[in-house]
């Protein structure tokens, strides 16, 4: 069930074929939220435990139409069809003749409850028949509690999909691949259902089904629903992905997953991907069903699973690492959950009423160190395992090598960020280095801009032809892109090629480049936008790993504030504290100075001024000022705003530079200069360094705005700003407010 609510609410923001039909995407976004699927989940749990076990057909009916009707009363918005939805007020509501995958999306709870198949069909056809009484609506319900049923019973997939194939007439011998290009919104059983089956055969875990499922498009938070409570089943589910099941779903709907848990005998404590590896295991002792569980365990390692053990085997293990002692053979008796636990108790624990959580990773490193090959874990009493001390070395080894070899590892991409036409302009492109544009249809058109920052941009052309000719206006390769009526091309240090069903791809020279030195191949117009963001990435990591930050240290206080003569290079009169990557000071200071506050700094150096300082130093002088200090709210130099990104060390030291300055020089004013910059797309941590600058600054000098606001309410940037305007009063601290920095 818990696979099922998080299928819907991982699939829920790709409905309608919003997804750009690739596996590369975030589990989890702000727009993820349960559905329908997950309302209709809940009322058929809910009402198969008021109703029970054994109870019959007339008895399970009356209790799931109750409780669908409550439920979805009580959730009136959750995206329901529109007959379910007038179904949900009758006052006798009676079958209407569906054939929706509402009834195969609601369906998983009759899959854990059940001792049999048989019995398990028969109640799926009544939770159906209720409201699809078709045959392909009863068939879609019964279809997926089967295959529920038999993964939970540990059988292989390839049984799965006979079963299924040979009772229910599913053609499930498609591929995904064969798939993905012609599917669309069907919210049919025989349309949907088969598709959802298919992503969990094609899938290596729970969450790969569910990629596999939003992957196709069309309907995605129900087949994902779909495809996550039979992986769940087949595979189990971290504690993790369980506890954010939970953490996304009311309180009044945990209740009943917390009872039905309960009903169905789900361990308190416990490591079900390992017991599902190990049930399969048992059915077919076959090499490939041991490499399974030693996977399961090495993922449960990777995410800090534990075995828990007995008493007397915690006190064995403490005494051996203490002694290091690590002769002879060792074996440890571990559980995977409470439930084997009390099924193992031997005499020496018989009265033990609690067990000690042992990380798997610990376990394994002790039995490693074992001088003895025969020694190892006992996993379980029931379905029992011997993990031995060469099984134990070969899943640490497989972990050291991934921790060194992380590129291998799928890193989640970052929420796209949306842009407006007035965010756009050429500066933005000018960090773009990857472009992959959707046009699906009249009302799916987007181009997502992967920025040289890590940042993804993603720009809505809609059924819109101004926005298409805004970003045609910036953007050159876009727009000989779409007066070639979308050739593939070239056009300077870009190149775009067709990628699949209405989308294309742009290429950056610099990450064409970059893409051929990692990986050694030159098809970087066939990449899917995950391989772009990791190139990007790629070079990110570089660069930081090169970057070594300034120390704002009392040495580089002191060598700022001996300005009165020459020194390396910087003439006598100025002050600078910076270098080619980052700048904190520049100026001319005298006895009456103000302090400019920009965004960021560009090229300018002592002596050699950019457009920015030649006219600060105009308007500073005009107005009675005989001194100036150029400072930021954020040091990294780059003459591309855009390009800003965040760094702890900045953060820190920039404060120190402001109070250094504030200290040493006679600053009567503070001149607010940072424009609307500052509410650049991603850069909201440019409020937060003001912030910190105003608890450095306080209110000691008068805050300032040259001429009027802009529309946006921020202080003018001073780059084309004429001497004719005066110095306005800001109010730094209800600016603050304002923008939800409360200080």
């Amino acid at each position: 069930m818990y696979g099922a609510i998080l299928g819907d609410i991982i699939g829920s923001p790709y409905e309608f074929d919003r997804g750009a039909k690739i596996k590369a995407f975030p589990l989890f976004i702000e727009k993820s939220r349960f559905t329908d699927d997950t309302v209709m989940t809940v009322a058929v749990a809910d009402a198969l435990l008021y109703a029970g076990k054994d109870a019959d057909k007339d008895k399970i009916c009356a209790a799931v139409v109750s409780s669908m009707q409550h439920w979805g009363r009580k959730y009136p918005k959750a995206g329901y069809g529109g007959k379910f939805r007038e179904w949900l007020n009758w006052d006798n509501p009676q079958p209407y003749g569906s054939f929706g995958n509402g009834s195969a999306m609601r369906v998983s709870p009759v899959g854990w409850l059940y001792d049999s198949i048989e019995r398990t069909r028969e109640v799926a056809r009544w939770t159906a028949e209720v409201t699809h009484n078709h045959p392909e609506g009863i068939k879609g319900a019964e279809s997926v509690v089967s295959a529920i049923y038999l993964a939970r019973t540990g059988e292989s997939k390839v049984t799965i999909k006979q079963y299924v194939e040979d009772e229910f007439d599913y053609n499930l011998s498609r591929t995904l691949k064969e798939i993905r290009p012609a599917y669309h919104m069907d919210v049919t059983c025989q349309g949907s259902v088969p598709e959802a089956i298919i992503a969990f055969l094609e899938s290596t875990d729970f969450e790969d089904a569910v990629r596999n499922s939003v992957s196709i498009g069309g309907d995605t938070d129900t087949i994902a629903c779909i495809a996550g409570s039979i992986a769940e089943a087949y595979y189990g589910l971290t504690p993790t992905l369980e506890e954010e099941c939970l953490n996304r779903i009311p309180n009044k709907m945990k209740d009943v997953i917390k009872r039905f848990d309960h009903t169905r005998g789900k361990a308190v404590q416990g490591e079900p991907i390992i017991e599902a590896a190990l049930l399969r295991y048992h059915r077919e002792s076959s090499p490939e069903n041991e490499a399974a569980v030693l996977n399961a365990i090495y993922m449960r390692m990777k995410d800090n699973g534990y075995f828990l053990l007995p008493p007397s085997e915690v006190r064995g293990f403490d005494e051996c690492v203490a002694k290091g002692d690590y002769d002879g053979e060792i074996s440890i008796e571990a559980y995977t959950s409470d439930r084997e636990f009390f099924m193992g108790l031997d005499e020496e624990d018989e009265n033990a009423t609690y067990t000690t959580e042992v990380k798997i990773y610990d376990l394994l490193s002790f039995i490693a160190k074992a001088t003895d090959a025969e020694s190892g874990i006992d996993i379980n009493y029931d379905k029992t395992f011997y993990l031995n001390r060469d099984m134990a070395k070969s899943i640490l080894a497989k972990n050291e090598a991934e921790i060194c070899h992380k590129r291998r590892m799928y890193i989640p991409m970052p929420d796209d960020i949306p842009l407006s036409s007035k965010d756009l302009s050429q500066k933005i492109i000018s960090g773009i280095r990857f472009c992959f544009m959707c046009a699906y249809d009249a009302y799916t058109n987007y181009c997502d801009l992967y920025h040289r920052n890590g940042k993804i941009y993603r720009y809505d052309i809609s059924g819109n032809n101004k926005q298409v000719e805004k970003i045609c206006q910036v953007f050159p390769a876009l727009k000989k892109f779409n007066e070639s009526n979308g050739q593939n091309d070239k056009l300077g240090e870009w190149e775009w090629n067709y990628y699949e069903l209405g989308a294309w791809v742009f290429a950056h020279a610099e990450i064409q480049k970059a893409y051929k030195m990692r990986t050694g191949h030159t098809d970087y117009l066939t990449w899917s936008p995950y391989d772009a963001y990791m190139t990007i990435r790629d070079l990110l990591e570089e660069e930081d790993a090169a970057f070594e930050p300034m120390r704002i240290d009392a040495d580089a206080i002191r060598a700022m504030s001996d300005y009165q003569r020459d020194r390396d290079g910087i003439p006598a009169g100025w002050i600078y504290l910076g270098n080619d990557n980052e700048r904190y000071a520049l100026g001319q200071p005298r006895e009456h100075n103000i302090l400019v506050l920009g965004v960021n700094p560009s090229t300018a150096k002592p002596g050699d001024d950019d457009p920015t300082i030649r006219n600060v130093r105009r308007i500073a002088e005009n107005k009675g000022f005989d001194g100036w200090i150029m400072m930021n709210l954020h040091p990294q130099r780059t003459p591309h705003p855009e390009e800003m990104k965040e760094k702890v060390v900045w953060s820190e030291n920039n404060p120190m530079a402001v109070e250094a300055v504030m200290r040493e020089f006679q600053v009567h004013a503070v001149w607010c200069a940072w424009g609307n910059m500052i509410d650049m797309p991603g850069k909201k941590f440019l409020y937060g360094a003001l912030a910190r600058v105003y608890e450095v600054i306080g209110e000691s000098v008068e805050w300032y705005s040259y001429g009027n606001l802009t529309k946006d309410g921020n202080p003018r940037h001073p780059l084309y700003m004429p001497l004719t305007h005066e110095f306005q009063k800001f109010d730094i601290r209800d600016y603050l407010r304002r923008k939800r920095y409360i200080v």
